[in-house]
């Protein structure tokens, strides 16, 4: 007969070998976009593949008061956490970033049909083509830095809105970075979209674009016959 504190036990090596791993958490980077002006970044990743997380965070730096934030992190899922457009007169210090908090969600098996990543897939087909990096014109009073591209929507789906990180590149080192969505991207349809930095960003050799969508959030999408 099985004692008690044996069922125990192995409930818990179970629950123990079945629970999410933890969310892997790069080094907080910081770049200067203007005058007392800063953007704040971290890579951060989901190894689980049952797994999906909302999360609050928020990056800390001496002298300087930063604003926390929500994200989510689908299964497998790799992105940047940011705190962009950070104004500080002496520039924010050692900066680090902290999760806060961590609400897991178990993926359900009978909704991801017939698996996740096929399931995802069709939900997160974006085509991101034409990516261009245009420097200032020299003729303007203001540098404007823009990086343009266009989506297009291969899903079945429209969403509410739809997320771009944009990251540019001088080599294999981050050069600047910017977040910007679209609202009210239709099943099909294809889109322009702007990045813009108010400053001269010289040297960038390659432009990386992310789309975000929290897939598994109902509000993402705009219901059919709207």
């Amino acid at each position: 007969r099985w004692r008690a504190a044996d069922l125990h036990r192995r409930f818990g090596a179970f629950r123990e070998a079945n629970a999410p791993r933890r969310l892997a958490v790069e080094d907080a980077q910081m770049l200067q976009v203007g005058e007392g002006s800063y953007d704040l970044f971290a890579g951060i990743s989901n190894q689980n593949v049952r797994w999906w997380a909302e999360i609050d965070y928020q990056f800390l730096a001496s002298g300087v008061e930063i604003k926390p934030g929500k994200t989510y992190l689908l299964p497998g899922e790799i992105k940047f956490l940011r705190s962009l457009g950070v104004k500080s007169e002496v520039g924010p210090g050692s900066p680090r970033l902290e999760v806060t908090a961590i609400l897991w969600h178990r993926v359900d098996q009978h909704v991801v049909r017939p698996d996740y990543p096929t399931w995802a897939r069709e939900r997160l087909d974006f085509a991101v083509t034409d990516v261009k990096f245009t420097p200032p014109d020299p003729a303007d009073p203001i540098a404007v830095s823009r990086a343009t591209f266009t989506v297009k929507n291969n899903t079945a789906f429209s969403y509410w809105n739809v997320g771009f990180f944009v990251v540019l590149f001088d080599g294999s080192s981050i050069g600047a970075v910017n977040f910007v969505t679209i609202s009210e991207l239709r099943s099909g349809q294809e889109r322009q979209v702007d990045a813009s930095w108010f400053t001269d960003l010289p040297g960038v050799s390659r432009v990386e674009v992310t789309p975000e969508v929290n897939i598994f959030d109902d509000r993402s999408y705009i219901p059919p016959g709207r």
